[in-house]
């Protein structure tokens, strides 16, 4: 029903220049795509802390003022790349984001004012702002630009979610006809993720990262060619790159090595996120903002790789002081032989390590225990033993060419 869902994130969503690649992205599509956005990049955090024990040490007139600098510089951007300007529009626009900004300031004040805090359901209200206002924003900052747009809510759509506040899960059978109905290919739907409707009309969270689940929801239900994930960040890596040097891309993962990584460390995806293309066979690309070609491909018929493990992952559990790592992949050598191979590396090192003897997950892997002190340590070192370093000659640019899945 629609072609692509396009779903830029938090780091996507940084300042009023972000705007300039993002339209860049979005007039690529032939047909108008359905967007979902995740809040501004930092927003989340800021109205958690609110929620929590830190809500003391923060300002919620500082909160308010600070968001609403932050959309204003996307539709004054906006302003200045359309081509026919009209102030009444724009004027509109920030009247559409102030009342929500109105409507936040509310929230906190009635939490701020609580003896016994926030409960899930009023927490969830104000978390789910963050989405709501970058949606408005991007929405009219799109359409002054020039691209026609329009925000629909979750209820608007009926994305209806079971389960807890904080992690519930999108009830895609419930969720399928409304859904349908309320997206049209006349104008491009944006969509705030991270959050949708329980039966009794009240806001659930997808848990953090959700945006990207409400993406692949979306994708299911509307049964789309592709699900699209514009990140800051170069496609998904051999190892996480804020902690490992020298990763390399990873063009292709299979459905079920992408959840894997996604369950041990892989912050490029939420874990949820792969379940709801399984039975549609829907193609997920991650794209890094800027560049117009996917970086890594995810679906049913990707071209296999070499055989060896795709990528070094890993999972913590911080109430016993540990991190299990992993060597996710499909590909991958008998585990238990490769598991011995892992020990042999840290062999020497100084870091103590365990073998745990059976994973559960999609994919058998070959898996380590070590302690927290020791796991970045670590993680360089098994890095270095499997996918080696990288070489300066060696082009770590290649992707998937397919454009069109």
């Amino acid at each position: 029903m629609s072609g692509y869902i396009v779903k830029f994130g938090g780091s996507c969503l940084r300042d009023g220049v972000d705007l300039v690649p993002i339209l860049q992205a979005v007039r690529s599509y032939r047909d108008a795509p359905v967007i979902v956005v995740s809040a501004f990049y930092g927003v989340t955090d800021r109205l958690e802390a609110h929620c929590g024990h830190a809500a003391d040490a923060y300002d919620s007139k500082e909160t308010i003022t600070a968001l609403r600098e932050r959309a204003h510089a996307f539709l004054e951007t906006a302003s200045d790349l359309a081509t026919d300007r009209s102030d009444r529009r724009i004027t509109a626009a920030l009247d559409e984001v102030d009342t929500l900004l109105e409507e936040l300031g509310a929230e906190l004040a009635r939490n701020g004012k609580s003896t016994c805090g926030s409960d899930a359901a009023s927490r969830s209200r104000i978390l789910a702002f963050g989405e709501r206002v970058a949606a408005a924003t991007t929405a009219n900052a799109l359409s002054i630009a020039g691209v026609s747009a329009r925000v629909v809510t979750p209820e608007e759509s009926g994305l209806i979610a079971t389960g807890d506040y904080d992690d519930a899960t999108i009830d895609l059978d419930a969720s399928r006809k409304s859904v349908r109905s309320a997206m049209t290919r006349e104008a491009c739907a944006v969509v705030p993720g991270y959050f949708a409707i329980r039966s009794n009309g009240e806001v659930a969270l997808l848990g953090r990262g959700g945006s990207d689940y409400t993406a692949t929801a979306l994708g299911a239900l509307l049964e789309s060619k592709a699900v699209d994930l514009w990140k800051r960040g170069a496609g998904f890596r051999t190892a996480d790159p804020d902690l490992v040097g020298g990763t390399r891309l990873v063009a292709a993962l299979s459905y079920d090595e992408a959840v894997t990584a996604a369950t041990h460390g892989s912050r490029i995806l939420h874990p949820r996120c792969i379940e709801p293309l399984r039975t549609s066979e829907v193609s997920l690309r991650l794209f890094e903002l800027g560049r117009e070609e996917p970086r890594t491909l995810i679906g049913p018929h990707v071209t296999p790789r070499p055989a060896g493990p795709a990528a070094l992952g890993y999972r913590d559990d911080a109430a016993r002081g540990e991190s299990t790592l992993a060597l996710v992949g499909r590909r991958c050598d008998d585990p238990e032989i490769v598991r011995q191979r892992m020990i042999e590396a840290l062999r020497g090192t100084g870091i103590a390590c365990r073998p745990v003897e059976k994973e559960t997950g999609a994919l058998s892997m070959p898996t380590l225990t070590v302690s927290l002190r020791d796991r970045d340590a670590a993680l360089e070192i098994l890095h270095a033993e499997f996918f080696g370093t990288l070489d300066a000659q060696r082009s770590d640019d290649l992707s998937p060419r397919e454009t069109e899945p």
